[in-house]
């Protein structure tokens, strides 16, 4: 497998949010039990690049290793867009 990150794109309370990581994150937890992946958040994206489409004549958001800081495994991330903003196929 690759050694470049990977981006994670989610839903959760009304918000989009994405991380990037290394891959090996995805089998670790914190010491306190929470993963990659925060509870009750809801999947969209697991890979490389990800363009998330806005509603309307808003400009779509293209997520990248580079375009956004990665966070600590077992927060939220990084915010990206309100969910009512956003076209999720």
């Amino acid at each position: 497998m690759s050694e470049a990150p990977i981006i994670a794109v989610w839903q959760l309370d009304g918000g989009i949010y994405a991380n990037v990581m290394p891959l090996e994150a995805l089998s670790k937890c914190t010491s306190k039990g929470k993963r990659w992946l925060p509870e009750g958040s809801e999947l969209i994206h697991l890979g490389g690049t990800y363009t998330l489409e806005k509603e309307g004549r808003k400009r779509d958001i293209q997520v990248t290793i580079n375009s956004i800081k990665p966070r600590p495994i077992g927060g939220k991330g990084n915010k990206i867009a309100k969910l009512e903003d956003v076209v999720i196929k």
